[in-house]
């Protein structure tokens, strides 16, 4: 299908517009970003402030292995300040964009070492929270022949079961999405 004449004198005049005009473009298209950002990050932030409530909520209540709310809590916070980076790291990099050309080398080059030092110190982290999650799972498998949910008075095999059932699924999901991340990082580097 080829493109009508008008579609193609609209889209050129657009674009003459965009370049004319990039910084004011830029302004009207900062709160459509800045709209999906925050229902992203609500959905984002949902799963770990959830992980990090139940990992306090009942830290007191798994005797069998004290390590599997202490596994919540720590994936909870850690991946919170994963989002919170990611965010500061996204309105940056929106507003270094905006005001590219109005800044000067020396405050360009600054911010370019402030996302360079973001972005490792997000590297690390995500490092960090995937040998986390094999600290997980050591703890939470290492136990599930041994635990009960009945009574909580055998302190050496009781859990609560709202916090073994809800760290062995968040476990699985976070495997999980670990791989899809990996899976489409490897899809956009090969270029599919």
């Amino acid at each position: 299908m080829h493109p009508s004449p008008i579609n193609v004198e609209l889209s050129d005049s657009l674009q003459n517009d965009a370049d004319e005009n990039s910084s004011t473009h830029a302004y009207v298209i900062l709160p459509y970003i800045w709209k999906h950002l925050r229902c992203m990050t609500l959905i984002a932030t949902a799963i770990p402030s959830l992980v990090l409530t139940v990992g306090l909520y009942f830290k007191e209540k798994c005797s069998v292995n004290e390590s599997i709310s202490q596994f919540m809590i720590v994936s909870g916070c850690c991946c919170l300040v994963l989002i919170g980076l990611g965010i500061f790291l996204v309105i940056f990099k929106v507003k270094s964009d905006i005001d590219k050309e109005s800044m000067a080398r020396s405050t360009g080059i600054t911010a370019t070492v402030v996302m360079c030092l973001l972005l490792a110190i997000m590297g690390g982290m995500i490092l960090f929270l995937i040998m986390w999650l094999i600290y997980g799972y050591g703890s939470i498998l290492s136990v599930r022949h041994t635990v009960q949910f009945v009574d909580p008075t055998a302190t050496e095999s009781y859990c609560h079961p709202i916090l073994y059932y809800s760290s062995f699924l968040y476990l699985i999901a976070a495997f999980a999405t670990t791989i899809a991340f990996c899976l489409v990082l490897r899809c956009f580097r090969d270029g599919i």
